[in-house]
């Protein structure tokens, strides 16, 4: 698991500066159940399928909020959420440091949590659990 735990602390912190850095161009929509998306949710979606697959290989499965690849039965499955808080994400209301929104990756294998990645670029936090070390931090 060191290899897809280091992939995914990876893409959650590039992703996290890539939130970070273009929050002032993001442009806030709606999805069929309401709830608040923005481009930049729909470009870091399909980045995480891009680099899951060119590191893993092509079939992998990816869950995702915005866009999912592959079909999800009992195998492994990497699962994100581009912006998790999106609509604390898009308030600017908020003072940086008080923010929640995060990225969130795990990894499944016959729906168990492998491991799971959040980083809240904000307060440049990162939370790692891996089931295969039993270590949480």
């Amino acid at each position: 698991m060191e290899r897809e735990l280091a992939f995914a602390t990876h893409f959650a912190t590039g992703a996290g500066r890539y939130m970070f850095a273009t929050r002032d161009r993001a442009l806030e929509s709606r999805k069929l159940d309401r709830t608040v998306v923005t481009n930049i949710d729909r470009e870091l979606n399909p980045a995480f399928i891009r680099e899951v697959r060119a590191a893993f290989g092509r079939h992998t499965v990816v869950v995702g909020e915005e866009e999912s690849a592959g079909h999800f039965d009992s195998g492994k499955a990497w699962v994100i959420d581009p912006i998790d808080g999106t609509g604390e994400y898009v308030n600017r209301s908020i003072a940086d440091e008080a923010r929640t929104t995060c990225v969130g990756i795990a990894l499944l294998d016959a729906g168990v949590a492998q491991l799971s990645v959040v980083y809240n670029p904000w307060r440049q936090e990162m939370w790692v659990a891996d089931r295969a070390s039993g270590k949480a931090s």
